[in-house]
């Protein structure tokens, strides 16, 4: 019960959170333009009917997102007393059954994964493959520089991802 759909909606109905920095289409590689009405102020705030389909394309994320709820902003404060790290909170959805989002990647940042809504299967390769199901209330964590993929197995997915920085550098990043 860390976040619903619910919460997720009502974040979307927010112009500050569809911003093109803070609202996430990874797969996406279309070019979308429209003209934003005069009462945003938030310039290049996507449009709700925009989210709408590409929702339906792939997974999307909230990057930002450590006050979007009270829950999220406890569990980062949680981990930060834990890691003795600064925590943020990525909000991943989508409504697609297979959607992989980042594909096969690797974090600068530890993350740790917790499944709200659907199931889906983590990838994490170490010295060898290791696969897991998560469903609501499942969590993994995923060290940073460990690469990863994440790929959708219910129509709905709905997971935060809590990134711990630790600020690897590129090099540092390559080396492992």
């Amino acid at each position: 019960d860390l976040f619903s759909f619910k919460e997720l909606e009502s974040l979307l109905n927010l112009r500050p959170f569809l911003t093109q920095r803070r609202c996430v289409f990874p797969a996406n590689k279309e070019q979308h333009t429209w003209k934003n009405s005069p009462w945003t102020t938030e310039p290049g705030s996507w449009p709700i009917s925009v989210v709408k389909k590409l929702m339906q394309q792939d997974t999307c994320y909230l990057a930002d997102a450590s006050r979007a709820s009270k829950k999220i902003n406890q569990t980062c404060h949680e981990l930060e007393k834990i890691f003795k790290l600064p925590a943020d909170c990525h909000i991943f959805f989508s409504l697609k059954k297979g959607a992989e989002g980042l594909r096969k990647h690797k974090d600068t940042a530890h993350n740790f994964i917790v499944m709200c809504v659907g199931e889906v299967k983590v990838n994490v390769f170490l010295e060898e493959e290791i696969e897991l199901i998560l469903e609501p209330g499942d969590y993994v964590f995923i060290p940073a520089g460990v690469d990863h993929s994440i790929i959708t197995l219910s129509d709905k997915r709905l997971s935060c991802s809590f990134p711990m920085s630790i600020s690897l550098t590129r090099e540092e990043l390559k080396k492992k």
